[in-house]
């Protein structure tokens, strides 16, 4: 459970970025500026996903090469873990669909994504953002965005296995998307472009 501290801080979040505007603007240099050369990025798999109830190998590795853009070396790695997958990777993220459904923990969510070779925290959370707008994505980048805005200590550092992290990303992003009238997925994108920004 995250502390009283840390949900306080979404109001430095919001209040920095003002309005619904500023995210918008952040948004048009987010799709300026990331425009990937290959994979698919989680909205566009978003139709496939809610109809299947499921991801296949090939959808996450798209994903993956969307979430590893201009980083070859890694990408080729990481596509090689999910290959290794082979089928379960319909058989957990199908029980993933079932645990959002079934409203569990964001924590219990991207743990049990986490099960498939390959996958850690930020690539489970791009799964659950493939899902619905309403999971950001959790990355390095946001997360110093998080701690840059707010100076809050427990941001200072990003666990990329401390899936209990993605409760208090997820309330504090989805608090201040509510003020601003935008998605979570919305504003992490707004955190990430304010966080690649930042040395």
């Amino acid at each position: 459970m995250p502390s009283a501290e840390v949900i306080l801080c979404a109001d430095q979040v919001t209040a920095l970025f003002g309005s619904t505007d500023a995210v918008k603007i952040l948004l048009w240099i987010f799709h300026k500026t990331y425009v990937p050369q290959k994979g698919i990025c989680p909205e566009g798999l978003r139709g496939v996903f809610q109809k299947q109830r499921y991801l296949t190998a090939d959808n996450l590795r798209e994903l993956a090469e969307w979430k590893m853009f201009g980083r070859a070396g890694l990408a080729r790695r990481m596509s090689a873990l999910i290959a290794r997958n082979g089928n379960r990777v319909q058989d957990v993220t199908a029980q993933v669909v079932r645990a959002i459904e079934a409203r569990s923990e964001p924590s219990k969510l991207v743990k049990l994504a986490a099960q498939l070779e390959g996958v850690r925290l930020s690539m489970a959370s791009t799964i659950l953002a493939a899902w619905s707008d309403d999971f950001p994505i959790v990355d390095p980048r946001s997360w110093k965005a998080l701690n840059w805005i707010t100076g809050q200590e427990y941001f200072a550092r990003f666990r990329r296995d401390d899936y209990n992290s993605y409760d208090p990303y997820l309330q504090i992003v989805s608090q201040c998307a509510r003020g601003l009238k935008v998605t979570p997925r919305e504003l992490d994108k707004a955190l990430f472009v304010v966080g690649r920004s930042r040395p």
